[in-house]
């Protein structure tokens, strides 16, 4: 993709990719001539992910991907973090989540306690899909586009930096402020255990008991 102007961000979801540039987003769509697939979240700041290792991104990923621009949103929308689902851009605004359809129009929003850190889209049905949000305060919440109010899952003391669900999502992977990997039981709330180490996490699609944590230029896959 030729964009002729400064990328602010990008997001990926299945066959959808959305642009920021200074002035307008621009939402993609696979050409299926060439196609491929994806998925994804935003975090703030940089650096090595786990994704890639494991598969996290919602399906297989061609090696030539080609893209053609489908909607754009002609105006200035500045966020700190962004997500794009099948219907939908979420834009990030400190603590506030903002839901716009590809035409610009703002369909919802939600205002939260605490500065948001990571956003992740977990998939479901299209034009339904659920997020998952962390925040700076320990809270991580799964939030359903359809719906007002948020879902709390887990309160830890230490501030959010990645986060992921397990296939049959009963399981939620957090990566915390101190490089530490925390999987929780959402049933029981309980911590199952910890790794050390890490600044992104994923859990393998289809293997409910495999995770990848990446860290220290390393990746490592527990099963």
């Amino acid at each position: 993709i030729k964009c002729r102007d400064y990328v602010k961000k990008i997001a990926i979801y299945r066959e959808r990719l959305a642009v920021q540039l200074p002035n307008q987003i621009v939402i993609y769509e696979i050409d299926y001539n060439n196609g491929g697939g994806g998925g994804g979240g935003a975090q703030q700041g940089k650096g090595p992910s786990a994704e890639d290792a494991m598969g996290a991104n919602g399906g297989a990923v061609d090696e030539d991907m080609r893209y053609k621009p489908k909607w754009r949103i002609q105006k200035r929308m500045d966020c700190n973090l962004l997500v794009v689902t099948s219907n939908h851009i979420i834009l990030c605004q400190e603590k506030k989540l903002q839901l716009y359809d590809f035409r610009g129009v703002k369909e919802r929003e939600w205002v939260l306690e605490s500065l948001i850190r990571y956003i992740k889209v977990v998939g479901g049905p299209r034009g339904r899909e659920g997020l998952l949000v962390g925040l700076k305060n320990g809270q991580i919440l799964k939030i359903f586009i359809t719906n007002p109010f948020p879902i709390p899952l887990i309160k830890q003391k230490t501030s959010v930096r990645c986060l992921d669900l397990s296939a049959s999502r009963k399981k939620l992977a957090v990566v915390d402020e101190n490089n530490q990997c925390l999987v929780y039981d959402l049933d029981t709330k309980e911590l199952l255990f910890t790794e050390p180490s890490a600044n992104s996490v994923a859990w393998n699609t289809e293997l409910e008991d495999m995770l990848c944590f990446s860290g220290n230029n390393m990746r490592n896959i527990k099963a």
